[in-house]
């Protein structure tokens, strides 16, 4: 076999383009093909896109139901309002040595105090509201004279401290709690609730 002798770089770069004329030609027009489509993908597809934006709305949901009370929550956190409430307005009672009575209504609860043989509403009174959608239902002592000449039926609270014992029921949806308490203030809570 006879080669030719190359005598400068040049005549290497001949030889070479001779060999592999071909390639060389398919190997640019593949390198042009890949700068191409490296142009085009610089960004995301919509459907990548789609895609993230789907599972960040699933993510998103799973954690606002678990971040939503439940029902029993939301009926232990009322139970909890109805507790403080009541024990600052006897509070008040003893602090300003008058009978206070506190009312249930339809949206919540309210109280007044006796001064001088009349029901009042004090100064900086706070109702306190039921939460949305609570159905509460109560039991009302009245065996006691005072309770004739009260604004609307409800418990009282003596300047001494005690209190009318009395019960609170509390539904919602499939939970159903009860909140009694007696004549020193001790509150029970009983009942039935969902998981």
């Amino acid at each position: 076999m006879l080669r030719p002798r190359l005598r400068s770089f040049s005549d290497y770069d001949q030889a070479w383009r001779f060999l592999f004329k071909g390639r060389i030609e398919d190997l640019k027009a593949k390198g042009d093909q890949k700068g191409h489509q490296e142009a085009h993908q610089k960004g995301f597809t919509l459907i990548e896109l789609v895609v993230v934006v789907v599972i960040v709305a699933i993510l998103l949901t799973a954690v606002v139901i678990s971040i939503q009370p439940s029902e029993s929550s939301k009926v232990r956190q009322q139970i909890g309002a109805v507790k403080g409430w009541m024990q600052s307005v006897c509070d008040r009672a003893t602090f300003d040595q008058h009978i206070y009575v506190m009312m249930p209504t339809q949206t919540g609860m309210t109280f007044a105090r006796q001064v001088k043989q009349a029901w009042s509403t004090p100064p900086n009174a706070r109702e306190l509201v039921w939460l949305e959608g609570l159905t509460v239902d109560w039991q009302i002592n009245d065996a006691t004279p005072l309770q004739q000449t009260l604004p609307k039926p409800g418990w009282l609270c003596w300047p001494s401290g005690e209190m009318l014992g009395g019960e609170l029921q509390f539904t919602l949806g499939k939970t159903q709690r009860t909140l009694r308490w007696n004549a020193i203030g001790q509150f029970e809570e009983s009942g039935r609730h969902e998981r």
